[in-house]
């Protein structure tokens, strides 16, 4: 289902961009979460096109640390670390 997810900057201080590549279209859930499992930040993204899907997550709040980036479509996920 994704050819291509990638988070950038990373290491990120802010602002993130998570771009995901579908084969197909679809519902997009990218989950924050930290070290722990605990999830700290949501997005979803309905009737997602396929090909380049754009997402930007707000890292600011976040402590310095190690997170991880979980996009999922259906019952398949990927994870991306990513350090503030």
């Amino acid at each position: 289902i994704f050819s291509g997810v990638n988070v950038f900057p990373n290491p990120v201080n802010g602002l993130a961009t998570v771009n995901v590549d579908l084969v197909e279209g679809g519902d997009i859930l990218v989950n924050i979460s930290n070290s722990l499992g605990q999830v700290l930040a949501s997005q979803k993204r309905n009737n997602a096109a396929a090909g380049a899907n754009r997402l930007d997550i707000d890292f600011s709040s976040f402590a310095s640390g190690v997170y991880y980036v979980n996009v999922s479509m259906g019952t398949q996920n990927t994870v991306v670390k990513v350090i503030k």
